[in-house]
């Protein structure tokens, strides 16, 4: 079996970077670009978790999923929004330095550049900010993990993540297919960390934020939580010393306690100012 787990990570990463290079050769809208792909891992990882789940018992809702649903649409409707107030902000290329480069060394570039940020603001609300963690602790409530609750984000922490992002890659003077490329890799490992999927990256778990690393990241003890804090790629958790090794993460194992954000998107968008409003309601 683990044979057949090892591959699932690269053949999903293979296809969905894969179509979304076709649709920019093909002259696709960035939004097609975008969304297709994204989509299309969607549906895969829906089945493959019912097919290989990591952990039987998370299949089963526990009233969750209203909840990511409306944190889904929120990031749909802001991301957008988001990007382009960067991209207005920003001074444009401060070099060209990466418009001279292949787009096969490019990409890899943009992608880890663009980690660094959201990796201290993430780290930074684990262990060093009360508030930023009131903020991300609307992204660990759940009690268990599948692709879905990827997008349970406050939008403060979405805002923040999505200009870090792509900022360094602007900067540098990107082109706009490697800008594109890179957002779809970006999403695509946000969905597949979280994925409830039986699979083993092996020696790419130094290189990516696989779902055996990250779930590590969501466990209920703090002294394992306070690692991992890569979101696309693991490479800076490793740089600076917060990588954790896989170990099993099971029913149980996840989440926050005690102090769990309620349900509702407005009542966790209000949590971290410690406003209580319609709890329960997305």
């Amino acid at each position: 079996m683990i044979g057949v787990t090892r591959w699932v990570y690269p053949a999903l990463l293979a296809l969905t970077v894969g179509l979304a290079g076709v649709l920019v050769r093909a002259g696709a809208p960035d939004v097609v670009v975008l969304f297709v792909p994204v989509v299309a891992l969607a549906g895969l990882l829906e089945l493959l978790e019912r097919a290989m789940p990591h952990e039987p018992a998370w299949r089963r809702s526990r009233g969750d999923v209203p909840t990511d649903v409306a944190h889904l649409a929120a990031t749909l409707l802001l991301s957008p929004l988001v990007q382009a107030a960067t991209l207005g902000l920003l001074p444009g290329a401060l070099t060209p330095a990466l418009s001279r480069v292949p787009l096969a060394l490019a990409l890899p570039l943009v992608v880890v550049l663009g980690d660094l940020g959201p990796y201290v603001v993430h780290r930074a609300s684990h262990e060093w900010s009360p508030f930023l963690f009131r903020v991300h602790a609307v992204h660990h409530g759940p009690t268990r993990l599948f692709w879905l609750n990827a997008f349970r984000v406050h939008p403060l922490n979405l805002a923040a993540n999505t200009a870090l992002r792509i900022a360094p890659g602007v900067l540098l003077g990107a082109s706009h297919e490697a800008l594109l490329l890179a957002a779809v890799v970006s999403a695509f490992a946000n969905m597949v960390a979280h994925a409830n999927v039986a699979m083993e990256l092996g020696v790419l778990d130094w290189i990516f934020s696989g779902p055996t690393l990250h779930r590590v990241h969501h466990h209920l003890d703090v002294r394992r939580s306070q690692s991992n804090y890569g979101a696309t790629t693991i490479l800076w958790d490793v740089l600076f010393g917060t990588r954790r090794p896989a170990e099993p993460v099971r029913d149980g194992d996840v989440g926050l306690g005690e102090v769990t954000p309620p349900e509702g998107w407005l009542a966790q968008v209000l949590y971290p100012f410690g406003l209580r409003c319609c709890a329960g309601a997305s």
